[in-house]
């Protein structure tokens, strides 16, 4: 099996780690290189089907976190918020 800690592995989709794994968001910023909090952002405009998922621990505390596929569908996510970064402040602005 390949490294995950490597984001270049995750280009060969769900076969290179367990088809049940998910990586917290600060892993995948980790991963990718990019800020947490912006990837926060960029996650809340995610649904569970595109591969976001909330993960519940003890006293109420939660983290985002990624599938393998949800993984994929942030890095298109950044790269679109990379060519027009007002997409965030737009957001901010609807909720």
């Amino acid at each position: 099996m390949l490294s995950v800690r490597d984001p270049r592995n995750l280009a060969y989709g769900a076969r290179t780690v367990p088809s049940g794994a998910v990586f917290t968001i600060a892993h995948v910023a980790e991963m990718l290189g990019v800020d947490e909090d912006r990837l926060w952002h960029v996650a809340l405009e995610m649904e569970s089907e595109a591969g976001s998922l909330t993960v519940y621990g003890t006293d109420e505390n939660s983290t985002t976190a990624f599938t393998c596929f949800g993984i994929e569908n942030v890095k298109e996510q950044i790269e679109i918020h990379k060519a027009d970064p007002t997409i965030i402040e737009r957001y901010r602005k609807l909720s």
